[in-house]
């Protein structure tokens, strides 16, 4: 049974349609204990610097989450593994110094005192990533994808054609499941995962490279570059999209980073990520369906040509076969 991708005229319907639902989940993502659980232990992480952040990812490019030796313990309950290298940043390290300040009392007398200043430090520190530790597990937004897609080398094909970067499939430590990484040039997904997780991570981290790359990233009006929270609503909600129109189940998709997202924003602010979804969700579902149809087409021709192939040699099986027949007989 062929696939059906969604033809050009009931694309634009499909989208508002899809963008109309994430707009309404909002409310009850935000309103759920299982979304409450994962704000209050993500409250728990540091934000860190850009510097930091670069640091971070220089050393450990599939770094997920981030803390301190005794933090992970203290906040998560979880242990450093033995053995684990710590990620070097710099920490913000203040010190105490006493300091002479000369004062002058209302007659006008001068006097120097000592003080006990606060004095701002700086110092290497060290951070471990979460698959660097074991204990108890996180809160959890998803449980990870399972089942299979059919015409899933299709898609898959598809969809490394219309990324602008390579994909490649790994072991990912942790709980990475894949990433987007224009330092290195390339989309990296964990192997080992179930085809339905596959083909969203790919739709996901395809997003992140097709909207927030260098070149393309969008600033609003002040100038200010998106942050990551508002990537991470794009990306998923263009990902939602796209496999609602390759027909695989978008039920698991409880769009968290919208409701994190919205909290403090305004109307304005969702619609102008919405347009781009929107726009970048219809550009990705024409060059996906051009390329499956390609794909489906050539594996056609090559099944057509194989099997005309196999019918040509069972053909002459019959006839030598009947020709030793013929020979053996002794009525001839």
């Amino acid at each position: 049974m062929k696939r059906q991708i969604k033809t050009k005229s009931s694309r634009s319907e499909k989208i508002s349609e899809m963008l109309e639902r994430i707009e309404k989940g909002v409310q009850e993502v935000f309103e759920s204990e299982n979304y409450r659980n994962y704000l209050k232990a993500m409250s728990k992480f540091h934000n860190y610097s850009y510097g930091n952040v670069m640091l971070i990812f220089a050393q450990r490019p599939d770094a997920s989450m981030v803390a301190g030796y005794a933090s992970w313990k203290k906040n998560f309950n979880r242990n450093v593994k033995a053995g684990e290298k710590g990620i070097r940043i710099i920490g913000y390290s203040p010190r105490k110094v006493e300091a002479e300040v000369t004062k002058t009392d209302s007659f006008g007398n001068v006097r120097t005192d000592k003080e006990i200043k606060t004095v701002p430090g700086f110092m290497p520190m060290y951070v471990y990533d979460y698959a660097q530790t074991e204990g108890e597990p996180l809160p959890q937004l998803m449980n990870e994808l399972q089942g299979e897609v059919r015409d899933y080398p299709a898609i898959v094909e598809a969809l490394k054609a219309v990324s602008p970067l390579p994909i490649s499939f790994e072991k990912l430590r942790g709980e990475v499941k894949g990433y987007c990484s224009f330092a290195e040039g390339r989309i990296v997904i964990n192997e080992g995962m179930s085809e339905m997780q596959n083909i969203k991570t790919m739709l996901h981290e395809i997003s992140h490279s097709l909207m927030h790359s260098p070149e393309n990233e969008k600033q609003d009006d002040s100038g200010i570059k998106k942050d990551r929270m508002t990537r991470e609503l794009e990306a998923e909600s263009n990902a939602c999209i796209v496999a609602s129109f390759l027909s695989l189940d978008t039920s698991e998709y409880s769009f968290p980073y919208l409701a994190a997202w919205c909290k403090g924003r305004n109307t304005d602010e969702l619609r102008k990520s919405l347009e781009i979804i929107r726009k970048t969700s219809n550009e990705m579902i024409t060059g996906i369906e051009e390329k499956f149809n390609e794909f489906t087409e050539e594996k056609n021709r090559e099944a057509g040509h194989e099997n005309r192939m196999v019918s040509e040699k069972n053909r002459i099986r019959e006839i030598t076969a009947g020709n030793d027949f013929r020979d053996m007989n002794p009525e001839r």
